[in-house]
């Protein structure tokens, strides 16, 4: 059979159609660096969230719209927005206390898909128990996973998976 008699009954009996539930479905990952920094008395965090993500759930958070974060025309509230939805999915308790983060900065990716985000909490010297919650995009992906990589003071490292059905954990140093 030739190539366009091949093509015409292939478009005529749809077999190279791919079934739905063989479709690639995106990635809903997000992940967050936090080292406790004896020197500097810290906790510093680095979070990495794909922009497009970011922007939806903050659009759906405070109907925000438009924000085209990290472009030349972002909008100038952007900043205190990402700042407030990462302080309502993002909790750390140090030792019983909870504490809020300062915002460092923010900047793209190289690709600009996503943003690096970094945030610290000052006036910690020693940590011997955190609790984090950690439920970014939670709320708008149910296949959403957030994976934490923290670094103690003495340079150990320790890897947690955040899921839909397990939004914290408690980490003993």
């Amino acid at each position: 059979m030739n190539f366009i008699k091949l093509c015409l009954v292939s478009l005529l009996t749809g077999w190279w159609m791919v079934p739905t539930n063989l479709v690639k479905h995106d990635l809903h990952l997000s992940k967050t660096e936090l080292a406790v920094n004896a020197e500097d008395q810290a906790i510093q965090m680095s979070l990495h969230i794909y922009t497009d993500d970011l922007e939806r759930a903050i659009e759906q958070m405070n109907g925000a719209t438009d924000l085209k974060i990290s472009t030349e025309h972002e909008k100038e509230e952007a900043v205190q927005w990402i700042y407030d939805y990462l302080s309502a999915h993002l909790q750390l308790t140090v030792d019983g206390e909870a504490k809020p983060f300062d915002w460092v900065g923010k900047e793209p990716t190289s690709d600009f898909q996503a943003i690096w985000v970094y945030l610290e909490i000052p006036g910690i010297a020693a940590v011997k128990d955190l609790q984090v919650k950690y439920d970014v995009l939670m709320e708008l992906y149910d296949d959403q996973r957030n994976i934490l990589m923290v670094l103690d003071s003495a340079g150990k490292r320790t890897y947690h998976l955040f899921e839909p059905k397990q939004k914290s954990i408690d980490i003993s140093f």
